[in-house]
This record gives C-alpha cells, sequence and structure tokens, in this order.
C-alpha cells in the first residue's frame, strides 16, 4: 500500500510539473505572437535618416562586411563569410516621406570540408531558423525606431498571476530571457 501512495504521489508531481512547463511555453508563445504581429508588418513613420542608421546599426552589428550601400537609394548588402559558410544580406527601405517599411532578405550557402582537403559545392541553406532570423532583426529595427515593445494589460496580468505562482526563479517567465 505505502508503495502505491509513492507512485500516486510522483505521478501527480510529474502532472504538475508537465501542466506549468506546458502553461509557460503557451505564454511564451503568446508574448512572442503578439510580438510578431506587431513588427513583422511595421511601417516607421520616422525620418529617412533615422531609418538609414537604424539599418545600417543592424547590418554592422550583424555582418563584418558591407559589399554595396547606397543611402540615397535605401538599401544595404552586407556579406558574412568563412571557408565553409557564407550569408549574404540586403535591407531595403521603401515607401514615401509619411510612412517607410523595411524589408530584409538573406541567403545562407554552406559547403563542408572533406577529409582530403577538398570542398563539397555550395548548396543553399533554408532553415526553420531563418524565420526566427528575421523576426529578431525585425524586432531590432522596431526597438531601435520606435522603443520597446509594450505588452497590453490583460498579458502582463496573466504573466504576473502565472509567475505568482511559482515558487521557484527559474519558472517564472521574465523579460529579457524568456521574451
Amino acid at each position: 500500500m505505502n508503495l502505491i501512495k509513492k507512485n500516486l504521489i510522483i505521478m501527480v508531481l510529474l502532472y504538475t510539473t508537465v501542466v506549468f512547463c506546458q502553461r509557460k511555453k503557451d505564454l511564451i508563445k503568446e508574448i512572442q505572437s503578439y510580438e510578431k504581429g506587431i513588427v513583422s508588418n511595421a511601417s516607421f513613420n520616422n525620418d529617412y535618416q533615422e531609418v538609414w542608421d537604424a539599418i545600417y546599426i543592424i547590418a554592422t552589428e550583424e555582418y563584418n562586411t558591407i559589399r554595396r550601400e547606397s543611402e540615397s537609394r535605401g538599401y544595404i548588402e552586407a556579406l558574412q563569410e568563412s571557408d565553409t559558410f557564407k550569408e549574404e544580406m540586403t535591407i531595403e527601405i521603401r515607401g514615401n516621406e509619411s510612412s517607410y517599411r523595411v524589408s530584409f532578405q538573406v541567403r545562407q550557402e554552406k559547403r563542408y570540408k572533406n577529409f582530403d582537403g577538398t570542398y563539397t559545392d555550395w548548396k543553399t541553406y533554408n532553415s526553420s531558423t531563418l524565420k526566427r532570423y528575421y523576426f529578431r532583426l525585425q524586432k531590432r529595427l522596431y526597438v531601435l525606431l520606435n522603443g520597446s515593445i509594450e505588452l497590453p494589460l490583460e498579458l502582463r496580468d496573466k504573466i504576473d498571476k502565472y509567475n505568482s505562482e511559482q515558487s521557484n526563479e527559474r519558472k517564472k517567465v521574465l523579460k529579457g530571457r524568456d521574451y
């Protein structure tokens, strides 16, 4: 009988851990979904020079070589490469004086070094990480031009309620770590 009680307690603890982990994941997904909706189709009412400065900051932070740039035409081509990896990015400002939009295009290529020192052919590399990378670039641009993204009161209340239920600090949803 004692063994059954121990197993039952262990099962309840595992279940509550899974439920809380799932709730944390769902909460983080909801936060990311909200942020993605804000930044993915953002247009900027800033001055052209401010938008240009922001995309230039992003290009120089992310890539070691600016291959081409034209401030008057509003585009930057940047490159990062090694002997087995190449990544090219084009950032372009679109729109007129009342509203600017910024597009990012990234192309990645990869090859492998064989044991005999030769290389394989370059292959275009498309992965799901590019979606996260685009989101990170768009969010960085948004923050540079408009400041941090403010979550709606309803979502902040959900986060506060969830965090108040957690006794362990690492299980809490924290700004800067989880979103």
